[in-house]
C-alpha cells in the first residue's frame, strides 16, 4: 500500500548528501494527520559514520498538498485496497488504481532542484516487484541520452536499490544483466527498460 502511494503521489527532487551520506525517502500515508497524506522527505542516513546527517527530516517535507489532490490519491489507494481484497495482484491492483487516480500527472518540486544540462527526456520503466506477478510501468527521467538508475529516488526507494541486487534487460545479448550501482543506462528514441531482483528467472516474471 505505501509502494502503491509512492508510485502515484507527487515527486520530490532528493538532493545528494554534501557529506557523502545516504539520503533516504519516505512519505507519509495519512495516520497521523489526514492533511499529511502524500507528503514525502528524506532522512540523513550517517549510521555508517561518514559524516554528521546534513538536514534534519523535517525541514525536507513537501508542502501539504492540495485537498483536490488528496482526495484524488485516497480514491486511488481505496481502489487498490478493494482489488487487493478481491483478490487481484499488486500489478493489476496497481493499474487499476493508477487508472482511478485520474489522467492528470501529480508533481510537486522540491526547493532544491538538480542541474539540468542538455536535452530532457523520458523513458518508460517496466518493473517487476514479485515472482509470478505482473508488472508495473513507471517513468524515469534521461539526461544527455543515458538513465542513471542512483539518481532516481523514487525509483530506488521503491526497489531497495543500490542495497538489493537488480537486473535490466539487454535487448543485444537478449538476457539480464546486472545494474551497476553508478553506472549509466544509454537510452536509445523510443526505447524503454525492464527491471526485475537478480534472483528472479523468466519463470517468474
Amino acid at each position: 500500500r505505501c509502494n502503491f502511494l509512492k508510485c502515484i503521489a507527487p515527486k520530490q527532487t532528493v538532493p545528494r548528501c554534501p557529506f557523502g551520506n545516504t539520503h533516504r525517502p519516505n512519505i507519509y500515508m495519512g495516520v497521523g494527520k489526514a492533511e499529511d497524506l502524500g507528503r514525502r522527505f528524506y532522512y540523513c542516513d550517517a549510521r555508517k559514520g561518514l559524516g554528521r546527517p546534513c538536514v534534519d527530516h523535517k525541514d525536507t517535507l513537501t508542502p501539504i498538498l492540495p485537498e483536490v489532490t488528496r482526495n484524488r490519491l485516497r480514491h486511488a489507494l481505496k481502489v487498490f485496497d478493494d482489488c487487493r481484497k478481491d483478490g487481484l495482484t499488486i500489478a493489476a491492483a496497481t493499474e487499476q488504481g493508477k487508472a482511478a487516480l485520474g489522467p492528470e500527472e501529480l508533481r510537486v518540486e522540491n526547493t532544491v532542484q538538480p542541474i539540468k544540462t542538455g536535452q530532457s527526456q523520458s523513458v518508460d520503466i517496466i518493473l517487476y516487484l514479485m515472482k509470478n506477478d505482473g508488472y508495473i510501468k513507471q517513468e524515469g527521467q534521461v539526461e544527455n541520452d543515458a538513465y542513471f538508475l542512483l539518481s532516481d529516488s523514487s525509483l530506488c526507494d521503491l526497489m531497495n536499490f543500490p542495497y538489493s541486487n537488480w537486473s535490466v534487460y539487454d535487448r543485444f545479448r537478449k538476457t539480464f544483466s546486472a545494474i551497476s550501482t553508478f553506472g549509466g543506462l544509454s537510452i536509445a528514441k523510443g526505447e524503454f527498460l525492464i527491471f526485475r531482483p537478480s534472483a528472479f528467472s523468466d519463470e517468474d516474471c
